[in-house]
């Protein structure tokens, strides 16, 4: 039974003059299986394979002419190939393992009585896209269940929690086209920036619950302390080569006075916004202006202290 309903991969029942097929499908795989017949000798072949290869590249006469930069990116694009090769590999593993079970039942208590193998569903992961193969339950009228999907936990989308998190990371490091780009290159899976604003947005699905959980945990004493939000800015003097498009445009054509300061009236066209921010908690001290203004050493309250910077 699969507890996490959301991470089901959701099909239609086949046609009635499809199930027992499919049945008899499913024992034959499964006698076939238990018999150890039709089974990879080494499961992880193909991963070997590509493995040698790397190593023999990196033995040939071709890879001894290139630079140090010219091999990390050969070896980057052939290493994350080759991991994904090894996801692939032991994905396809568990699937040649996966046993079926005598009893399959949804949180309703409705039964999946018939099981048909090799249902197929793709997975973005941060090594490349990899194929899930498993087992379905089925029932007329029902959606099948996927107890592997439920064993390895999988999302109901088609990226995997490691690109969620990935996205979620370079979203809040920058724009969501800067995250889009960073995605692409450190996993080679072709995003859009939609795909990963909705990435983002599920990894910040536990927010409310998180400062929920937050604000329980606290005692009695620390209910009224105030969060405090703290910003400035300032622009300041860049270097021509450090400035906008639009605003270096607009410095070259302007023909300031002086040069080394601004003339009354003139226009910067040559700054940038510095901005700082600071998020803290304070616990009230209610003070009157006497007890502000009195010397240190008449002062009767503490002033308020800053704390969880």
């Amino acid at each position: 039974m699969i507890a996490d309903s959301g991470t089901r991969y959701r099909e239609l029942y086949a046609p009635a003059d499809e199930v027992l097929q499919c049945q008899r499908r499913a024992d034959a795989a499964a006698r076939t299986l238990a018999s150890g017949g039709g089974a990879e000798e080494d499961p992880f072949r193909r991963s070997r394979e590509r493995l040698e290869e790397i190593v023999g590249w990196l033995e040939a006469q071709e890879a001894a002419g290139l630079e140090h930069g010219e091999l990390e990116a050969q070896l980057q694009s052939a290493g994350r190939e080759l991991v994904c090769c090894l996801f692939q590999d032991h994905l396809d593993l568990r699937a040649l393992r996966e046993r079926r079970l005598p009893r399959v039942a949804d949180e309703r208590g409705v039964e999946r009585r018939a099981v048909e193998r090799d249902h197929r569903r793709p997975l973005a992961s941060v090594f490349g896209e990899v194929t899930v193969s498993r087992l379905a339950y089925r029932a007329r009228g029902e959606e099948n269940l996927y107890v592997a999907d439920g064993l390895l936990n999988l999302p109901a989308e088609r990226s995997s929690h490691g690109v969620r998190r990935l996205a979620a990371i370079e979203s809040a490091a920058g724009s969501f086209d800067h995250a889009t780009g960073q995605v692409r290159e450190r996993t080679g899976l072709a995003l859009g920036k939609r795909q990963v604003e909705e990435l983002a947005v599920r990894a910040a699905v536990d927010f409310d619950a998180f400062y929920a959980e937050r604000g329980s945990e606290r005692g009695d004493g620390e209910k009224d302390d105030v969060l405090v939000l703290s910003a400035d800015g300032k622009g300041i003097v860049m270097r021509a080569e450090a400035l906008r498009e639009v605003t270096a445009k607009a410095a070259q054509r302007a023909s300031p006075k002086l040069k080394t300061r601004l003339s009354r009236g003139e226009k910067a066209n040559r700054k940038r916004i510095a901005e700082v921010g600071a998020v803290y908690e304070v616990k009230p001290a209610p003070r009157t202006p006497a007890e502000v203004l009195a010397p240190t050493e008449e002062k009767v309250l503490p002033p308020p202290r800053a704390k969880d910077k």
